[in-house]
């Protein structure tokens, strides 16, 4: 009689989730006749259960390539996405690594595609919304992501110099000093140092977080995969799962209508993309290259193991913001980057993105995590303008050329297309609280409640509404809605510029002119200095104002008389004002009488 091992999550027919000890032998002829083969013999001979569609020749390639046969033919508990020959077929026929064929896949590559679609644990399609609490009591529907089995390994590269000091390689951002120290020798970098994760749109997820599965072409399933709902659908990433619950020996196979590729996090796929390029050159400002000692260290072990050259310092690519994965600091202090090994210092004044895009692991910030997995319950979105839409906006003609003018390099007749990317640098160096504030109005910490749906209930900074529709959606040539999703978030990109109400307002000039930068002070308040909030008032775009701004030079018209500081009226302190003019070298004038 044979005999076989085998570890399963029996999650069907209603039975527990439970799991066969891998080294327990069990008799084949009481195998039941659900149980398939293991993962690897199911993917070799699909034909014996009729479960699985078309035949699997280069997914199990990319398993025998990187030695894989062992653990998804005996051992492990396992997950996997594959696709077929035929979906494999059409992704040779265009990607975005230019790959025509499996001979031209790198090992990273190959490393890539495997690991991308393959989960460590054994997971039904119904059981990847559970999340468990700090009693191991399990939640459902809350979960849309998992870590997948990328290695930090597989994702270093090196950013080539450019063998000058002062010249910027390709690769390196734009406008940004923390890069110009490895202009000329190049940098080692992973683009974030958490694993990337895996997003799966559900039944479960969606109805318990309200996300609209109901409404054929108007719900926001479909919106946001490009077609409509039906029953026991579910996705990964952008793609269909076209045979799932498939069970094996050693865990589950959801054959995939696609090829899973690996989108990255949303910073790298707004690079990718061919019409963000200019909103993708902005978040780059706010990008600086981090040493990450854990990772050089762990690349290095591997490297030592496998005979392969080490790398003597690998930076991980973060982004300036308020919200990101924990640093160490050299000070003690809250600020994630203190210093950079070049010396120099990030201060706690660096204007910053309200949540870090390139962080894998992004969720939504919670008052009290606890032992729950808080980081595959909710993921980021941003609402990017299309680089039409910013043409629109800060050319000439535009509602934002203003900023151009003000802080451009190139400005009127030479504010031209051919100038944006150069006058869009010069904006930000000149004024960095521009663009952030740009950037900030258009990320949204939860993608649970930024579904279209809901579109009409999102506020901004100034607690009002921030007015996005499905209308501005962009439209691609076939029909379907330019919505992506990243590792980490979706990115709707939008044919219109949501400009933040600071700069759509009466508030506008005193925020961005330099010569009103006294009045800019008084009325922003950053420091709570005055306490008396005119920002908020100014900001509300359902009220009406006449606003009188007084240009500095006006400033310089008045002083305190020192004599008067003890002035009171009706127990408030009123000091006289010194006022100067032409006409009068010295004129006294009440407190009551400046009109601003």
């Amino acid at each position: 009689m044979k005999k076989f091992l085998f570890c399963v999550s029996l999650a069907c027919a209603g039975l527990t989730t439970s799991c066969i000890d891998k080294n327990e032998e069990v008799d084949a002829d009481s195998r039941p006749s659900w149980l398939g083969e293991s993962i690897y013999a199911e993917l070799k001979n699909p034909a014996d259960h009729g479960l699985l569609n078309g035949t699997f020749t280069n997914y199990l390639r990319l398993i025998d390539d990187l030695g894989y046969d062992e653990v998804l033919a005996k051992t492990g508990s396992k997950t996997v996405f594959p696709a077929n020959d035929e979906a494999f077929g059409r992704f040779f026929q265009s990607n975005d690594w230019g790959v025509a064929s499996y001979e031209q896949l790198t090992e990273a590559q190959k490393k890539l595609l495997l690991n991308s679609s393959m989960l460590d644990n054994a997971l039904l399609l119904g059981m990847l919304p559970n999340v468990y609490n700090g009693t191991n009591e399990v939640m459902k529907g809350q979960a849309v992501k998992h870590s997948t089995n990328v290695s930090l390994i597989d994702s270093v590269q090196f950013i080539a110099g450019s063998g000058s000091e002062s010249v910027r390689p390709a690769g390196m951002p734009a406008n940004n000093k923390y890069w110009q120290s490895h202009y000329r020798k190049g940098i080692h970098v992973v683009k974030d140092a958490t694993v990337p994760m895996m997003v799966h749109l559900t039944r479960e997820y969606m109805l318990n977080n309200d996300i609209k599965v109901a409404g054929g072409e108007g719900s926001d399933f479909a919106y946001i995969t490009g077609e409509p709902y039906s029953e026991g659908t579910a996705y990964i990433f952008n793609d269909k799962v076209a045979n799932g619950n498939v069970t094996c020996q050693n865990g589950y196979i959801h054959q995939m209508e696609d090829v899973v590729t690996p989108p990255g996090n949303m910073a790298q796929m707004l690079q990718r993309k061919t019409n963000t390029k200019y909103f993708s050159r902005i978040i780059d400002y706010f990008s600086l290259p981090y040493y990450s000692a854990t990772t050089t260290k762990y690349y290095n072990d591997w490297a030592i193991a496998n005979n392969r050259p080490t790398i003597d310092s690998i930076f991980e690519v973060r982004y300036l913001s308020s919200w990101s994965h924990s640093s160490s600091s050299d000070d003690g202090s809250e600020n994630p980057f203190p210093r950079l090994p070049n010396g120099q210092i990030v201060t706690s004044d660096a204007k910053k993105l309200s949540f870090d895009p390139g962080w894998n692991w992004f969720y939504p910030k919670v008052a009290s995590a606890g032992s729950t997995d808080v980081k595959i319950m909710d993921m980021g979105a941003i609402f990017v303008p299309s680089d039409d839409a910013i043409k629109d906006f800060f050319l000439q003609g535009g509602t934002g050329a203003y900023l151009v003018d003000i802080y451009g390099k190139y400005k009127d007749a030479e504010n031209t297309a051919e100038h944006l990317a150069e006058n869009l640098d010069s904006i930000h160096a000149k004024n960095p609280s521009v663009l952030t504030e740009f950037v900030n109005n258009l990320l949204q910490e939860s993608f649970a409640r930024s579904v279209p749906s809901k579109f009409g209930t999102i506020t901004n900074d100034a607690s009002e509404l921030l007015g996005v529709t499905t209308d501005m959606i962009v439209r691609k040539d076939d029909g379907k809605c330019d919505i992506s999703i990243a590792n980490n978030g979706v990115l709707y990109v939008l044919n219109t510029l949501i400009s933040p109400d600071r700069f759509q307002s009466v508030m506008g000039p005193s925020s961005v002119y330099p010569d009103m930068s006294v009045m800019g002070w008084a009325v922003d308040d950053t420091p709570g200095v005055l306490g008396v909030d005119y920002q908020y008032y100014l900001k509300a775009m359902r009220a009406n104002f006449a606003f009188f701004v007084p240009d500095d030079d006006a400033f310089s018209l008045y002083y305190l008389d020192p004599a008067s500081m003890g002035h009171e009226v009706n127990g408030q302190v009123q000091p006289d004002v010194l006022h100067r003019s032409e006409e009068h070298t010295s004129e006294l004038q009440s407190h009551h009488d400046l009109v601003c």
